[in-house]
């Protein structure tokens, strides 16, 4: 008997070491993505402990149609995803979010020669339609960075999305308006702007606060 649960105790250890592997690794990866382009981007710190998770597309579609997190989609090419994740990482540790799933998405005019990037068109085509009803109704002018209202809609990144129980309770691109050039760095006014913006959703997903109804 007392090996049988000296074997459950080995067992059930290498599988937290394992998550934790896992995590670990997630978060160290994500940093180095990020930072190891502070040299030719906008450059930024990343928190070594950031709660980033890789995450698939069947993943993330997942969540949004059953289940409950928020999803980061950006890519460390993006002037305004470098701008925006510091600040959700920020608001996320405060309010003591676990997990951020991250989804690496190319920027649709982006010039950078990047073939590795995910997901694949087709991949992207089943996120876009798994959101389509909550995303914007645009595309961008040939040539311009102009939006345009059309049937047709594109992720534009830097994008977070808020899930709750299978529902979008939230959705906020870019940073904030007054935030017009992605080059510079927000302000710290445009920073607490936006990660009130995070918070107020945030809490949403974690389904904390108080309405009338309490």
């Amino acid at each position: 008997m007392k090996k049988v649960v000296y074997t459950l105790l080995i067992v059930s250890l290498l599988i937290i070491a394992t998550g934790c592997n896992n995590k670990d690794t997630d978060e160290s990866k994500f940093k180095e993505e990020y930072e190891s382009l502070n040299h030719e981007y906008l450059a930024i710190d990343i928190s070594k402990d950031n709660n980033i998770k890789y995450s698939t597309v069947n993943e993330v579609v997942d969540i949004l149609q059953n289940g409950t997190g928020i999803i980061y989609l950006g890519n460390p090419f993006d002037a305004m995803s470098r701008n925006v994740v510091p600040v959700l990482l920020e608001s996320a540790s405060e309010l003591g979010v676990e997990e951020i799933y991250y989804l690496n998405i190319k920027n649709e005019d982006s010039t950078d020669q990047m073939d590795s990037l995910t997901p694949s068109m087709e991949d992207y085509k089943i996120l876009l339609d798994t959101l389509k009803d909550s995303l914007e109704h645009y595309k961008l002018e040939e040539d311009t960075m102009n939006p345009v209202n059309e049937d047709d809609n594109i992720i534009v990144i830097p994008t977070v999305i808020f899930a709750y129980e299978g529902e979008v309770v939230g959705i906020h691109t870019n940073s904030v308006k007054t935030h017009v050039d992605p080059n510079n760095l927000l302000t710290n006014d445009e920073k607490n702007e936006l990660m009130d913006i995070y918070i107020n959703y945030i809490h949403k997903v974690l389904n904390d606060v108080c309405t009338e109804e309490c």
